[in-house]
Parts: structure tokens; C-alpha cells; sequence
């Protein structure tokens, strides 16, 4: 199951070349997580009360094209890997038919305020997994 996140790009996005600063590409990805969270009914304040507070701990974002002021971004969405504490979301930010960048996350759980690694809770992994799984990755 793949999710999508609509994005236009505004002008404090853009640097002095014209381009979508590439740090930008980080705050469309935690965006796109959040919405990606939330099209399964869970808003971000709901998972953290459900004991699931995704802290990011690795990312590689590949660059392949620029974006730029105006562009209609699109942004999908998969999970790839589920682990005991640890999720991998992989996004792919498009334009039209083009990709632009690839982002892969990885999130390990983390206990809110306490920062200590803890098992994603039970009903969230589930939805994980079957959403893993519907896309041919194993968990």
C-alpha cells in the first residue's frame, strides 16, 4: 500500500539558484510520515499516547532533479521494514512523472521524554507489518 502527500513549493523554500533548498527535502519527508500516520488513523498526538514516538535515526536522500518555486510536488510513501523497535519509510518525491529525490528513514521508537528505544505497540506494528507486507516486503 502506497501513500501519497501533495506539496507545492512555496518561496522560503527556495534557494538564491532558484531550487528547493535540500534540506527541505527532510521537512517534506517528516511531513509526509506525519500524513502517512494519519491516512491510518492515528494523528501524531494519538501515537504518542499510544506509546509510539518515532525518532529518526538514519537517513539517506538521494538527489536526482531540482524542484522548484511553484512546482506540484508529490511525495509516496512505503513502508519497507518493521522491526521489534525500529520502522524504514522509504519516500519518493515526484514531479509529474519525474522523481526528484528518494528518501529512506529509519525510525526506532523511543519512549517520549525518556528516549530509550521501546517495541512499537502492538496495534501500530500490526498496521505496519500488513502495510509491509501488502507492498511484497517482508518483515
Amino acid at each position: 500500500m502506497t501513500f501519497t502527500y501533495a506539496h507545492r513549493v512555496r518561496s522560503y523554500e527556495v534557494d538564491h539558484q532558484g531550487i528547493v533548498f535540500n534540506g527541505r527535502y527532510l521537512e517534506l519527508a517528516d511531513a509526509a510520515m506525519t500524513e502517512f500516520f494519519d491516512g491510518f488513523g492515528w494523528t501524531y498526538p494519538q501515537l504518542i499516547a499510544l506509546g509510539f514516538d518515532p525518532a529518526v535515526v538514519a537517513i539517506d536522500l538521494r538527489f536526482r532533479a531540482p524542484a522548484r518555486l511553484g512546482d506540484d510536488l508529490v511525495v509516496t510513501v512505503t513502508c519497507t521494514h518493521v522491526g521489534t523497535t525500529s520502522t524504514v519509510l522509504h519516500f519518493v518525491v515526484r514531479r509529474g512523472e519525474h522523481d526528484l529525490a528518494s528518501i529512506t528513514t529509519t525510525y526506532v521508537n523511543v519512549t517520549s521524554g525518556v528516549g530509550r528505544s521501546a517495541p512499537i505497540p502492538q496495534p501500530i506494528r500490526e498496521r505496519l507489518v500488513a502495510i509491509a507486507q501488502h507492498q511484497g516486503e517482508s518483515s
